[in-house]
């Protein structure tokens, strides 16, 4: 069997391995309860062997994929970190570096709370406090050149410098409208919500446009500094650096089972990146519990399965790869978290 790499960083897709044939996807495990009670997975991120996830119960909880005896690979349980109990609903983990860029094994956790508070785990120091500022959920967290930028329903994009071993809010933007996302790319912070995209000048942080979509966008990333967004109605675009579109995709094109409803495959919520055949493409997690892949940057339909069949709020939450291996994660509404390998169909 050969190898995908899974990979996806701010400036692009870097392609590692690559594979000869048709490809499938098998179920490896399935964790029914990985956040209590049911409870939605939020966001997910990986570091090195680890597995992060943010849940609706409260909790920062970490998994390794672990060999079994038998020959299969299971998730595997590991920390459990309480939130006060408040929704986690974003994760970003920021890696210390020494003078030469090295990483020196500490770092910053940054979980984005649904009550709009950001919680703050130093690794280095052991330190643990929150930043208050927002007044809705953050659903979007990341670093531009050493300063934490936050994202929230609230309406606004936060910048926070560090100081005396905590983070200063230096900068609000007003962005008009709720945030559910951020990506940043080579001169332009994007800002994704119910009223489409906002472009802001990392230079002189003034808003430069915005993008209509018509539906509320859910989750972008970059992709050879262009800009790639998914939006509630099930549409996925790519804009280039100026904010035009270039190729797009109405991914409602079928009815399907999703528990006992019959639902079209119309509310996107999720993406991350994979390569397939040596190309770069888009995994696309949908509220009908199905996962799609599109080939980047044209957007042609690759292959599309559901994760769970007959199961009540099976809507797929994250979608995540995990880096030099042929293994993603999905995480759903209903707290369910699942290994899947790409399998060789040649």
């Amino acid at each position: 069997m050969r190898e995908v790499n899974l990979f996806c960083e701010c400036h692009g897709w870097r392609l590692r391995r690559i594979f000869r044939y048709l490809h499938y996807v098998k179920r490896l495990h399935e964790v029914v309860d990985a956040h209590s009670d049911g409870k939605c997975i939020n966001d997910v991120i990986l570091i090195g062997d680890t597995l992060f996830t943010g849940g609706s119960d409260g909790k920062l909880r970490t998994w390794k994929a672990v060999p079994t005896p038998a020959g299969h690979i299971e998730l595997t349980p590991d920390l459990i970190v309480d939130t006060d109990g408040q929704p986690v609903m974003s994760v970003h983990f920021e890696p210390t570096r020494d003078e030469a860029g090295n990483m020196t094994g500490g770092g910053v956790m940054f979980c984005g709370l649904a009550d709009g508070r950001v919680r703050v785990f130093d690794k280095t120091t052991g330190a643990e406090f929150d930043l208050l500022g927002h007044a809705k959920a953050v659903h979007s967290l990341g670093v531009l050149q050493g300063i934490l930028v936050t994202s929230s329903w609230d309406g606004t994009v936060r910048l926070w410098t560090p100081k005396e071993g905590t983070y200063q809010n230096t900068h609000t933007i007003e962005i008009g409208y709720p945030v559910k996302c951020m990506t940043i790319a080579e001169q332009t912070m994007w800002i994704g919500g119910v009223c489409g995209i906002t472009g802001i000048s990392i230079m002189d942080l003034t808003i430069q446009g915005r993008i209509d979509t018509q539906s509320p966008v859910m989750k972008m990333l970059i992709y050879e500094n262009h800009v790639v967004a998914i939006t509630l109605d099930g549409k996925l675009f790519v804009f280039d650096p100026n904010g035009n579109e270039t190729a797009s995709m109405d991914c409602a094109l079928n009815y399907v089972h999703n528990g006992d409803k019959l639902r079209k495959p119309c509310c996107n919520s999720c993406l991350d990146g994979v390569v397939i055949n040596g190309k770069a493409a888009l995994l696309v997690g949908q509220m009908n519990g199905s996962v799609r892949a599109y080939t980047l940057p044209t957007l042609k339909p690759l292959v599309w399965w559901q994760t769970a069949m007959q199961r009540k709020n099976a809507d797929v939450r994250i979608v995540k790869s995990l880096v030099n291996t042929n293994l993603f994660v999905t995480g759903c509404a209903d707290g369910s978290l699942s290994l899947w390998q790409w399998q060789n169909m040649g």
